[in-house]
C-alpha cells in the first residue's frame, strides 16, 4: 500500500494528524497533509493522490469545493469530512459527488470499514 499517496486537506492540526493516523492503521503509509486550499490545489496541479481527505471549510480563502471541483477535472477521488455547520455547503459538496462525506469528528471504526472491502483496501 506504500505506493498509493493520501491527500489530507485539513486546516485543524489535530483532526489532520489523527486522520493520518487512522489511515497508517489502515495500511495507507503515505499520507501527505496541506492544511491551505491553494496549497492544495497547487499540489493537485503537480501531483496525483490516490485519494484525497477533504475539508469542506478551510482557514484560507478557497474552500474544500473549489478543492474539489479541481480534483474532479483531474478524475481524482475524495472523500469530504465536514462539521457540517452550512446546509448550502453540504448541498454543494453532495453536487460534486464525492465517494463519501463524513461527518467530523471522524470515526476510525467509520473510515476503516469505509476504506476496507472484504478485507482488502478499498482504493
Amino acid at each position: 500500500m506504500s505506493a498509493e499517496t493520501v491527500l489530507i486537506v485539513e486546516d485543524q492540526v489535530i483532526t489532520a494528524l489523527d486522520l493520518k493516523c487512522t489511515l497508517k492503521c489502515c495500511g495507507y503509509s503515505n499520507c501527505k497533509i496541506i492544511g491551505e486550499g491553494k496549497k492544495a490545489i497547487e499540489y493537485i496541479e503537480n501531483q496525483t493522490p490516490s485519494i484525497v481527505f477533504l475539508d469542506v471549510k478551510l482557514g484560507d480563502d478557497v474552500s474544500g469545493i473549489q478543492v474539489a471541483k479541481k480534483l474532479k477535472q483531474k478524475n481524482i477521488p475524495f472523500i469530504f469530512m465536514s462539521a457540517f455547520s452550512d446546509p448550502e455547503d453540504l448541498k454543494q459538496a453532495e453536487q460534486l459527488n464525492p465517494m463519501a462525506i463524513f461527518k467530523k469528528p471522524l470515526s476510525f471504526d467509520k473510515i476503516k470499514s469505509f476504506l476496507h472491502v472484504n478485507g482488502e483496501p478499498a482504493v
